[in-house]
């Protein structure tokens, strides 16, 4: 501690006392919304860091959710549903690098939980049988459905992929050009990671990149599957392509376009 506030001082900065504990691993401490902690192992075995979505956060998401529910009496599903779904992904995707899987199976329980309730609401006269017949499929808490328009509420654990961070090297720099190679391929390996396997080998076909626009199509950039030969039954493969929501549209506009995979061109994809 003398040696960080010694760091600190030089540069008009000090440490709050209070913001500043000092904390074992083996206890655990909650940082940005999760929690570290090494716990430990017999016969001296070092231990391993666990990093886990903090109870806190997901209780205070549970309050929200609670709260999204009750405000949306009277509304139609498809609304309520428009409403939870960006907030659950959201609060899925932050987590979704840490050890996540038994936090998001609950995420679920309590999303169906809580719809279950709010239909009930809106229809007290009907029973359990009828709502869950109406309103979930196949008799799933997780998958509340709205009968007219067909909306789901998204499941945590199938829409949200688990994985593990890609580090960064230590020297790599985005804003020099030698690095536009490494951070290009970089964004590819992180894009394949978070898709799904259909979504990840048309985007190996491709190459990568979107035909169009040449740029590189991050994890989470909003894409749309485009038939070449404006043909929706055929799916093969090499007939599919994903392009940005943009891109597809100036390709429906100018059929003449090209959307054949692009060849690797050096600096070209990082954006």
């Amino acid at each position: 501690m003398p040696r960080i506030e010694a760091f600190l001082e030089a540069r008009g900065v000090a440490l709050s006392a209070e913001k500043t504990p000092i904390t074992p691993l083996p206890a655990g401490f909650d940082f940005l919304g999760q929690t570290l902690r090494k716990f430990e192992r017999p016969h001296q075995t070092p231990g391993k860091l666990h990093i886990t979505p903090g109870k806190a956060g997901f209780q205070a998401l549970k309050v929200r959710i609670r709260s999204l529910c009750k405000q949306a009496k009277g509304t139609a599903p498809a609304r309520l549903i428009d409403t939870l779904n960006p907030i659950v992904r959201g609060w899925a995707r932050y987590h979704r690098h840490v050890i996540c899987g038994e936090t998001f199976a609950k995420l679920d329980r309590v999303v169906g939980r809580r719809l279950f309730r709010w239909a009930k609401n809106r229809r007290p006269r009907k029973t359990g049988r009828w709502i869950a017949q109406r309103y979930f499929l196949h008799g799933t808490p997780g998958s509340f459905t709205d009968p007219d328009t067909g909306k789901q509420i998204i499941r945590v654990q199938q829409a949200v992929k688990t994985q593990r961070h890609l580090k960064i090297r230590g020297a790599a720099n985005p804003f020099d050009p030698e690095w536009d190679d490494y951070f290009a391929q970089r964004d590819r390996q992180q894009t394949l990671r978070a898709s799904s396997s259909f979504r990840a080998k048309i985007l190996n076909h491709q190459r990568g990149p979107c035909p169009c626009c040449r740029q590189v199509i991050q994890f989470d950039a909003d894409i749309e599957l485009h038939h070449r030969d404006g043909n929706h039954h055929n799916n093969r493969l090499v007939n599919l392509v994903l392009l940005h929501p943009n891109c597809r549209r100036q390709v429906h506009s100018a059929p003449d376009s090209t959307t054949k995979p692009p060849r690797p061109v050096r600096g070209v994809g990082h954006a």
